[in-house]
């Protein structure tokens, strides 16, 4: 916290960002998070509360007027120097010699025929995407606080307005002949791939809940804090939301460890087979352990 202060948002004027090395600190203004709440179509909102520290990957506290300060380095390199921004959009190139998309924090792409580099974020309710066209020294910030914001989409839709003379025809999906056209269908057409969006930002957001921990996380500064934040993550898991606040007493039992090692064999010859032998050993496991929770033993730990 204090070195990114000193060396990047001080000097850059950047007097209302910092990295949090607390989730529970207050901070005046700060935007909740929210989440759908009910049904489909039943309206509403619920709080997705942060309760994740992790510097440098998350954490970070901002305004749209100081990330505006942040995009203008790209510009003119004011902190780093050139060698920095250069080093930054650098891509990746694995082992086998491929070169990927990713570079050095930062995704370098390309969007309707103008190369393009940015990054895009997502953690409990809140949405963002950073999106540079550096030839045309175009930069645009979306920040959302729901869950249900495309600030993907809404970077292109701005880059349109702005670039649309210079990019290549946007390339739109023939309808189908078995489809009716017309108003009508266009809406239908809409609202479904609207819905299968939001099943992919769903599915995405799980796996980032648990890609945001890092192995050792809890057993590295054991604190009461640490276990609640992970139980929390897995009730978001199973249940779709956090479903108590406050103190809570967790039951934890500890199974046998599985060392994925011994099934690599297997994944090489048959991909599916292994990860289903995988998944029936973890559910057998699981289904076990949930069965022996109402059974009294000495092995049960209460924390």
């Amino acid at each position: 916290r204090a070195f990114t202060q000193a060396r990047i948002f001080e000097p850059l004027g950047m007097t209302h960002t910092h990295f949090s090395d607390s989730y529970t600190e207050v901070v005046p203004g700060r935007a909740e998070s929210y989440v759908p709440s009910g049904t489909e179509g039943g309206g509403g909102f619920q709080r997705q509360p942060n309760q994740l520290t992790a510097l440098a990957s998350s954490s970070l506290l901002t305004t749209i007027d100081d990330f505006a300060l942040w995009m203008r380095n790209y510009e003119t390199a004011q902190v780093g120097g050139p060698e920095i921004i250069e080093r930054m959009t650098q891509r990746g190139i694995l082992t086998s010699g491929d070169t990927i998309a990713y570079a050095h924090g930062l995704r370098v792409d390309e969007y309707r025929g103008l190369p393009t580099f940015g990054h895009g974020g997502s953690w409990a309710g809140y949405r963002t995407r950073f999106l540079r066209f550096p030839e045309h020294d175009l930069s645009i910030a979306v920040f959302c606080n729901i869950s249900t914001c495309d600030p993907a989409g809404r970077a292109q839709a701005v880059a349109e307005v702005y670039l649309e003379d210079v990019m290549e025809p946007a390339t739109e999906p023939e309808p189908s002949t078995d489809e009716p056209e017309g108003p009508e269908y266009e809406s239908q057409l809409h609202h479904r791939r609207q819905q299968e969006v939001r099943v992919l930002y769903d599915d995405l957001g799980q796996v980032l809940r648990f890609v945001a921990l890092y192995d050792g996380y809890v057993r590295e500064t054991l604190s009461a804090e640490r276990f609640s934040d992970v139980l929390g993550l897995l009730e978001e898991e199973v249940f779709g939301r956090r479903r108590v606040q406050g103190l809570r007493k967790a039951i934890v039992r500890l199974g046998e460890p599985l060392n994925l090692k011994d099934y690599f064999p297997s994944y090489q010859t048959d991909r599916r087979g292994a990860l289903e032998e995988v998944t029936t050993s973890l559910e057998s496991t699981v289904q076990r352990m949930l069965a022996e929770l109402g059974r009294p033993t000495a092995a049960t730990d209460t924390v």
